[in-house]
């Protein structure tokens, strides 16, 4: 999650190959990190295992302040910014599945679009969903 206009930041989720996780958001240090031990993302794999979720809105992904260059990545998750204008909560999130799993969202979520990427295993899915209403 780069933040380029304050490089103290630092936000980002790790996932090791011991099954060792971390995640570190914005204006903790690395000792008030959150540390967790989850199944290890190898051919024994099952279920679904978290990696990160983003509240995400026009004006937070205009603070980021950095052009997408889609030629360092292998792909893009792209999310047009017509997907971003609505009057609730959209949530981006991260996740890793054995087949016949999938992400564990909130109930009632509106998928807006999902993206599977199975070139290795665990496989990724990347999920771009509406918070339902409150009173839901």
């Amino acid at each position: 999650m780069p933040r380029p206009h304050d490089k103290s930041i630092n936000a980002h989720a790790s996932y090791h190959a011991d099954g060792s996780y971390h995640f570190k958001s914005h204006g903790m240090s690395k000792h008030n990190s959150m540390r967790q031990e989850k199944q290890k993302p190898g051919q024994n794999f099952t279920g679904t295992e978290h990696l990160l979720e983003q509240t995400i809105t026009l004006a937070n992904v205009r603070s980021i302040g950095q052009d997408c260059d889609p030629n360092e990545f292998a792909e893009v998750f792209e999310i047009p910014v017509d997907e971003l204008k609505t009057k609730t909560y959209i949530r981006v999130t991260a996740d890793l599945v054995s087949r016949g799993h999938g992400p564990n969202l909130v109930p009632d979520a509106r998928v807006i679009r999902q993206t599977n990427y199975e070139d290795s295993f665990p496989f990724i899915i990347l999920t771009l969903y509406e918070m339902p209403p409150h009173g839901n």
